[in-house]
């Protein structure tokens, strides 16, 4: 890579919070990286340069055709990615095409959305849990003996799929009785 254009990416993408990638459209090799994309991906920008764009993409998100990108018409897109770990990392980036000293360039703008997504998962089990738990509480009115309402709480735990957990215990002359999921 010429080093005009390595200062001229140095220049504007230092220190940005959000990753920045630089693809060479004829080759198709990573050109430049910023730290914040090595933070992302867990790779030095020497150990990307050079690689196709396949090799951060996660496995289960190679692209099945071809996206169209038109000059300075950003396409925004939610993509997985491949830390060096292993693990995927959901990402929203923008893409522009370019050109540099004669030179056809894609720019990608990478944002890490895996954070959000572990929250919004947290927020769907608990609104899970408070649905199942104003169920009960709705049935468990109407319910008198003891054995009906633990054999309640077992059914309406078994409906939702979320609970890998015991349930109870059930005590009764000093007998205790352990119940899970599976019996």
């Amino acid at each position: 890579m010429p080093d005009s254009l390595l200062s001229v990416f140095y220049s504007f993408f230092h220190p940005t919070q959000e990753g920045i990638l630089a693809l060479d459209t004829e080759t198709e090799t990573i050109l430049y990286l910023n730290p914040a994309l090595e933070n992302i991906l867990g790779y030095s920008s020497e150990e990307l340069q050079g690689k196709s764009l396949d090799f951060i993409l996660s496995s289960s998100t190679h692209p099945k055709e071809t996206l169209t990108i038109k000059h300075n018409e950003p396409l925004r897109v939610y993509w997985q990615l491949k830390h060096k770990s292993g693990e995927d990392k959901l990402v929203n980036f923008t893409v522009n095409s370019t050109h540099f000293e004669g030179r056809g360039l894609l720019l990608f703008y990478f944002t890490d959305q895996s954070e959000i997504q572990q929250t919004e998962l947290r927020l769907y089990y608990m609104q899970s849990i408070l649905r199942t738990l104003r169920l009960l509480r709705q049935n468990l009115r109407y319910l008198t003996s003891e054995s009906s309402i633990f054999q309640k709480l077992c059914d309406t735990l078994k409906e939702n799929p979320h609970y890998f957990l015991v349930w109870a215990f059930f005590s009764r002359k000093e007998s205790y009785k352990f119940w899970d999921k599976r019996g």
